[in-house]
């Protein structure tokens, strides 16, 4: 009698679980991640170090790579990363006002190439995404999600302020603002980012991401 009753309180135990493990899933598939990924291929490209040794020659290839995707008719938009979204790992450092570093906050880190959020479906809310002037020399610059726009300039317009991330000592132009994404999973809230443009610093591991007119098969 008393093995039944284990047996009993095991399987409703079971099925307990099995509920709450079906209720997280359905949760899970309601959130909204910051992004739209059906129809898009993602593929990690690392770049090797002695052909590609300086953040210049890293973004240089980043660029010819993307200029050779432009001219497939099959290709709506691609743009390459630091970091994906929900991969297993992260990008974490510091978001600065110049002459504020004391307040500084936590931040996610990232590169990103023109057409990066366009591809990845990431929504821009205000100013403009990242193009060639910004990879190609012109003064720094940054993107910044909602909630490090929020944390940083309250109510005001974070557009033309300027930040330090990355470690760097020259402040960038923050030139776009764009959606929160949920990078550490579907179950965790966002968090403050910011992206610099590719080459902005040394980064051989990126991923490449392609939207495209036809299956990404």
């Amino acid at each position: 009698t008393a093995f039944l009753g284990f047996e009993v309180g095991l399987s409703l135990l079971l099925l307990l679980g099995m509920g709450l493990l079906i209720r997280s899933y359905r949760a899970v598939q309601t959130v909204d991640p910051g992004f739209r990924d059906s129809g898009v291929l993602a593929v990690d490209l690392p770049l090797a170090r002695l052909r590609h040794p300086t953040p210049g020659a890293q973004a240089r290839f980043a660029m010819d790579v993307l200029r050779g995707l432009a001219n497939h008719g099959e290709v709506d938009s691609a743009g390459f990363v630091s970091r994906l979204p929900l991969s297993p790992s992260n990008t974490i450092g510091d978001l600065a006002l110049p002459g504020q570093q004391d307040a500084a906050f936590p931040c996610d880190l990232r590169l990103a190439s023109p057409g990066y959020f366009e591809a990845l479906g990431i929504p821009l809310r205000s100013g403009r995404p990242f193009d060639g002037r910004d990879v190609e020399g012109g003064p720094p610059v940054a993107i910044i999600n909602e909630l490090a726009a929020r944390r940083a300039f309250g109510d005001k317009s974070a557009l033309g302020q300027r930040i330090l991330i990355w470690g760097e000592k020259v402040a960038s132009e923050v030139v776009g603002v764009v959606g929160n994404v949920r990078h550490t999973g579907l179950e965790a809230q966002p968090r403050p980012e910011a992206w610099r443009p590719i080459g902005a610093v040394g980064w051989s591991n990126l991923s490449l991401v392609v939207r495209g007119k036809v299956p990404p098969e």
